[in-house]
């Protein structure tokens, strides 16, 4: 299930994949969640932003500028002012996160 709404975003799947793709509008919140299932975010722009990434049994790829270094899985890095918010959670699933 995708929702967005002005700058304001809610992705979330029980037994499956969420994708996207996009541009986040400054002071915007990106919130992701899968049960079973990978979350692959692909920022065009990578924002400026507050972001926790949290899963109990699958893997964390960070492709951002200045997060690649970071491993675990719950990360938490603030990127620029932190304006914005990025939340992505799985239980069982990978998180990609990808932006330039």
């Amino acid at each position: 299930r995708q929702m967005c709404i002005r700058d304001k975003c809610r992705l979330s799947s029980c037994s499956g994949n969420v994708e996207w793709k996009g541009r986040l509008k400054e002071r915007g919140e990106l919130k992701a969640n899968s049960h079973s299932g990978a979350v692959r975010i692909d920022f065009t722009e990578t924002p400026n932003a507050t972001y926790t990434i949290n899963t109990f049994s699958g893997a964390v790829a960070l492709d951002l500028p200045d997060a690649a270094s970071l491993t675990g899985k719950s990360v938490t890095f603030t990127r620029g002012a932190g304006d914005g918010e990025v939340r992505v959670e799985t239980f069982s699933g990978a998180i990609d996160l990808a932006g330039k």
